[in-house]
């Protein structure tokens, strides 16, 4: 019975040990790979900084399925609101302009971010003219789809009684 005990207690301190030793290296090669991925603080806080505009930028952008109901769509709404009150028949083109301006802002601030964070020296790309009609012919598109739903009436303008 006693045997028993002391090899459950040795078992019990060796697999303690060897959790202790799994953590320790799971700890190293994490702090390597920051060490590795982060070595330079500039390039650090380029690579936060990439992440976020690629993050916003891809909520913003048209390559997200659900983006134009939650987003787009209602920032564009609120942009053609704002001229629709000062005349109704602004509506639709400023839903249009609005609605390509969230998708072309939205594409710019994933290219950025993704340029800084795929950066190894830290310095960013330019955002060239090509760059820009590729993003602004890829928004037209999808504004198609916003247009048909303005005509078919599944949006509108507001009416107050």
């Amino acid at each position: 019975m006693e045997i028993n005990e002391n090899n459950k207690k040795t078992n019990n301190v060796h697999s303690q040990r060897e959790c202790s030793i799994a953590h320790s290296q799971k700890e190293y090669a994490i702090k390597n790979f920051l060490k590795r991925t982060f070595s330079n603080g500039n390039c650090a806080k380029k690579k936060v900084k990439g992440g976020i505009l690629t993050s916003i930028g891809f909520i913003l952008s048209p390559f997200s399925w659900w983006n134009d109901l939650f987003v787009n769509i209602p920032l564009a709404y609120a942009f053609a609101f704002a001229f629709a009150l000062i005349n109704k028949d602004l509506f639709l083109p400023m839903m249009i302009i609005g609605y390509w301006i969230t998708n072309v802002v939205g594409i710019m601030m994933m290219h950025y971010g993704i340029i800084d964070i795929v950066s190894k020296d830290g310095k960013s790309q330019k955002y060239t003219r090509k760059n820009l009609v590729k993003d602004f012919i890829l928004s037209i598109a999808y504004t198609i789809l916003v247009v048909v739903m303005v005509l078919s009436g599944l949006i509108t303008f507001p009416i107050f009684a």
